[in-house]
């Protein structure tokens, strides 16, 4: 079973992308790719003009890389962290870079506290400083807000934005559709292949779909109604609503009829990148079908 089918991608400098899909996509392991961390199979990869796997060695001191797991050093105060990172890397002059990173995702009150002794968002955090200790050409972000909480979130993507508005180039991979809403493009995943990529406004208009919301007391009726109805491509309950993903050409007027009296409110809402990333995995299924 192939991790990766037919990838084929490339991404310019000062650009921010988000790969979105759902667990055992390929994301991870693409990422892994591009740093080096991982051999592949077949095909050809660059990076900032160096090829993989033959020069894996010499990027490293050009990327920043946060995996899924913690992987600084727990024994480690905070700050002992950051001047290792900065030593690793030949940074000199780290210490005024170190108390700026520190203070930009609020960690510099906890500059001597062990990692390991760290919550869940403070360690990502200083993952993601400890990446950008060196001022790399490309920020590798695996999954960075797993079990970060809100505030957290926030801190941590005001920087890397920050960066990414100086010219840093960011590669994120991420389950959260909000997060990716942050990228200047996106690149979908399923299944190891790549289906769909573009910026937010490009796959809206590739997408020839709309969303219908129904508001009822009774969403289970309306789901059991409009199943299988031609143009309508999902159906997503949530509480007392029911949210269709319909073919462009379908109306609020004609999902009405077809209801017969059991919204109490139909409105149109705008395409989110769930519903963007739902409608490019059902368009792969149908694909897949004909092929078969």
């Amino acid at each position: 079973m192939k991790a990766l089918d037919s990838i084929s991608l490339a991404v310019e400098a000062g650009d921010f992308v988000a790969l979105i899909g759902p667990d055992g996509a390929g994301k991870s392991t693409l990422i892994k790719i591009l740093c080096g961390i991982l051999d592949f199979d077949e095909g050809k990869v660059e990076v900032l003009g160096y090829q993989l796997p033959e020069q894996k060695n010499a990027i490293k001191h050009h990327i920043g890389y946060l995996s899924q797991r913690f992987s600084l050093y727990g024994n480690l105060t905070v700050e002992e962290n950051l001047r290792y990172f900065a030593k690793v890397f030949g940074v000199d002059d780290y210490k005024q870079r170190m108390e700026k990173l520190m203070k930009a995702v609020d960690l510099g009150a906890f500059r001597d506290r062990l990692a390991k002794q760290l919550s869940g968002g403070m360690k990502q955090k200083l993952g993601v400083i400890s990446g950008l200790i060196h001022s790399p050409q490309i920020l590798f972000l695996d999954e960075p807000t797993t079990g970060v909480d809100p505030v957290s979130r926030r801190e941590l993507f005001k920087v890397v934005e920050e960066r990414v508005d100086a010219g840093l180039t960011v590669i994120m991979s991420t389950s959260y559709m909000d997060e990716a809403e942050r990228a200047k493009r996106v690149i979908m995943f399923n299944e190891g292949r790549i289906i769909q990529q573009g910026t937010y406004d490009e796959i809206v208009s590739q997408a020839h779909c709309r969303v219908i919301v129904v508001e009822t007391t009774q969403p289970v009726n309306v789901v059991e109604q409009m199943k299988g109805k031609s143009g309508v491509r999902f159906i997503n309950p949530i509480g007392t609503t029911v949210q269709l993903l319909v073919d462009e050409v379908v109306t609020m007027e004609q999902v009405a009829n077809q209801l017969k009296g059991l919204p109490n409110r139909i409105y149109e809402t705008g395409l989110t990148m769930e519903n963007l990333f739902i409608n490019s995995v059902m368009l792969q299924k149908k694909e897949h079908e004909k092929e078969n």
